[in-house]
């Protein structure tokens, strides 16, 4: 028996998305800006990675594009101190930011599903 596949019938079936694909389709970047007080984060990029399966195995990743105070550019000073102190806990800032990013995917993206993440599974990739 042979199978003949066209190369648009070839490309398709590499192309299908999982539900995980589907729910970082949903994501508006624009969505996990954080504007509090005189601080301003904006990421590079946010997705979902891990196991829709089970719930402690799915982790919201966050790339820090910018970070401004007072409308003056940060980032290097914040990515070094303000957002991680080099040890395992996080600063209050981070915290909060985590917090933001949690409570915005659990309302837009997850709020029809049985799952939710939070802050603790957030990941700032600096």
């Amino acid at each position: 028996m042979k199978i003949v596949i066209t190369e648009n019938q070839s490309t398709r079936l590499f192309e299908s998305n999982t539900a995980l694909d589907n729910l970082n389709n949903l994501i508006n970047i624009n969505d996990y800006i954080w504007e509090h007080g005189q601080v301003y984060i904006k990421p590079s990029s946010v997705f979902l990675k891990g196991n829709l399966d089970e719930e402690d195995n799915l982790i919201l990743a966050v790339d820090v594009d910018e970070v401004l105070y007072n409308g003056k550019d940060v980032t290097e000073f914040a990515v070094n101190w303000a957002l991680w102190p080099g040890e395992m806990e996080d600063t209050q800032l981070a915290m909060e930011y985590k917090l933001f990013l949690s409570n915005k995917l659990n309302e837009k993206i997850l709020r029809l599903t049985p799952i939710q993440i939070s802050e603790w599974d957030v990941e700032l990739h600096l």
